[in-house]
Formats: structure tokens, C-alpha cells, sequence
């Protein structure tokens, strides 16, 4: 595991979408399954799928990051109806209209929001065609990028296809993808197709479904598989630093006994927690975050939605860390 302060330019960067179907819709929590429950009920392959997209739902409704991305939408259609409201006359494109240097305050306030918005995206959903000399497979690196003026450092592992390396960040979409992977294969008593894949066999998306347990593989072979990466990215989805969390859990997992017994699981789990000290740190931060976007956006619309959605996710949280 290494820490690089080297530059990646946008034109290296892959945009990857892992939306198929079946798939969950971010911003409607709904599940959407290519078949009926009478091939449900038949198939277990459509009864691991179903599994998969609920463990999305889970993840977007009681982990850390699944919270925070839905303030994040919210806090994000606020500027956009705060921008519009009340006015005469609309221009497209919106983010043009609202980069005018004669721009009013509020457009400027949507545009701000969303250039950074779009980074974190950028920076999250999708990969970088990197040289292969300066990355090797299943190699855990820290990288720096510059986009739109923002220096983001993010922990990446390379994956070779063919002749090119990608370095795929390990961020809430690959996480969120090898958990419900695991989940879905482990409570199916199947074992995943996909994670007996090489590198050169998958495609681009599916190198976000896989990474993660190839890792868990690499360095922690003594480990079960399923259970590993279930620890570890539950682990890393209830923080502000995912990759971090990610990296100090392996670190943390080499020096320790696998686990025989669920009690010793969960002890493994706090005492993986409290060793990275970001679980702890991370929460008082979102209900922080909260308290803030509720006072300035207390008035517009799907501020009550988040303040009810919020109650019973944080008391969940809350009772998970004591």
C-alpha cells in the first residue's frame, strides 16, 4: 500500500455506470426486478438479485454514507428550487444561466453547489485509465487528483484488463456493490460468478462488484471471503472517509485471529472501529452537517421528509456505536 502526490488528468478519467436491471433508483428507494414473483419464488439466481437490491435500500437508509447522500440530494433540489422560484422566465442550459457574471445571488449559490456536487461524482463514479508501470493489479494506492480546481486525494486498487491498468476508487459505489454482492450469493448459499472472474474477463462495471473481494483476497487470505467483506464495508460505509476506513481495516485485520464465533465477529468489528477512530468521529459530523442544512433550509420543500427520514436513521446509528 502506497501514497502517491502524482497528478491524474481528466482525459485519463472512465465514466462507469453500474445501473442495470435489476436495480435500485437512488432517489425514489424503489427496486426494480425484471421478473415476476412466480419466477421469484423458482429461481434462486432471482431471489439473489432481489437480496442484492434490498441490501442497497439498507445501505442507503442506516449507513453513514447512504444518510449523508440523501441530505446531499436534498441540500442539493433546495438551491435548485430556491434559484427558480418566483421568477418570470427561465434560461437553459441552467448551470450557463447561472455562471452569467450578472447572475443573481441564489443562481449563484445553485452553481456553486452543483460544480462541487458534480466533482464528488466525477471523483466517485467511474475509474482512471492510469500506466501501467506506475500501478500494479490489486495494488492499493493513494492518488492525487486536480479537477475543476479541487485537489482530491482518494485510495485507489489497480486492475489490469488486457494491456491497460484502471485504478478503481475505493469509494461508496464499489463498496456498496461487493457488499451487496456478498450479501446476496452468502444468504442464497450460492457462490458468486462474478467474483471468480480475473480482471481481463469483466468489463469496466463489473470491476466495481469485484475489487473489493479480490483485495480482501489478496491480502487477507486466511480470512472467509463473504464475511470479510461484509466487515470491512460496513465498516468503511459508516464514515466520511470510506477509502481510508477501507485501508486501515485491512492493516488492521493482517495482525488479528479470523474469527470463529458471531460474538467474535462483533468484537472484531468495534475493536476494527475504534482503531481507525472515524465511525465515532464521523457521526457527531453528520448530525453537525444536519443541524446546519436545517437551519438554512428550513423552509424549502423535502426539509420535513429529511427530518423525519433523519430520526429514525441516526437513532439506529447511535445505538450501533454505543
Amino acid at each position: 500500500m502506497t501514497e502517491s502526490s502524482s497528478e491524474v488528468s481528466e482525459e485519463k478519467f472512465v465514466p462507469v455506470s453500474v445501473q442495470g436491471n435489476p436495480y435500485f433508483h437512488t432517489m425514489s428507494y424503489e427496486i426494480h426486478l425484471p421478473f415476476s414473483f412466480a419466477n421469484y419464488t423458482a429461481s434462486s439466481e432471482h431471489q439473489a438479485s432481489l437480496m442484492h437490491e434490498y441490501t442497497h435500500l439498507i445501505q442507503a437508509t442506516s449507513t453513514l454514507q447512504g444518510v449523508f447522500g440523501f441530505i446531499g440530494n436534498t441540500e442539493r433540489f433546495s438551491f435548485f428550487f430556491n434559484a427558480i422560484f418566483n421568477r418570470n422566465e427561465l434560461k437553459f442550459p441552467i448551470m450557463e444561466w447561472a455562471s452569467d457574471p450578472g447572475a443573481d445571488e441564489e443562481l449563484k449559490k445553485f452553481h456553486s453547489y452543483e460544480s462541487g456536487y458534480k466533482v464528488q461524482r466525477f471523483v466517485g463514479e467511474g475509474c482512471w485509465n492510469v500506466p501501467g508501470d506506475e500501478f500494479h493489479e490489486l495494488e492499493l494506492k493513494q492518488l492525487t487528483k486536480v479537477i475543476a480546481g479541487n485537489t482530491i486525494n482518494r485510495w485507489h486498487v489497480g486492475r489490469r484488463r488486457g494491456t491497460e491498468m484502471f485504478a478503481i476508487p475505493i469509494l461508496a459505489m464499489a463498496l456498496e456493490e461487493a457488499q451487496a454482492e456478498c450479501v446476496a450469493t452468502y444468504f442464497q448459499g450460492i457462490e458468486s460468478t462474478i467474483f471468480a472472474q480475473t480482471g481481463n474477463e469483466q468489463s469496466l462495471e463489473m470491476l466495481f462488484y469485484t475489487s473489493i473481494p479480490a483485495v480482501v483476497q489478496k491480502y487477507l487470505p486466511g480470512f472467509p471471503l463473504y464475511e470479510t467483506v461484509f466487515l470491512l464495508t460496513d465498516h468503511a460505509l459508516m464514515t466520511f472517509a470510506p477509502d481510508v476506513a477501507f485501508v486501515r481495516g485491512i492493516d488492521f485485520l493482517k495482525g488479528e485471529a479470523v474469527p470463529r464465533t458471531l460474538t467474535e465477529w462483533k468484537d472484531l468489528r468495534d475493536r476494527m472501529a475504534r482503531n481507525a477512530n472515524l465511525e465515532n468521529v464521523s457521526l457527531p459530523n453528520l448530525i453537525e452537517e444536519i443541524d446546519k442544512k436545517i437551519r438554512v433550509f428550513g423552509k424549502h420543500p423535502g426539509n420535513p421528509l429529511t427530518d423525519l427520514f433523519l430520526f429514525g436513521a441516526l437513532k439506529k446509528e447511535r445505538q450501533f456505536l454505543r
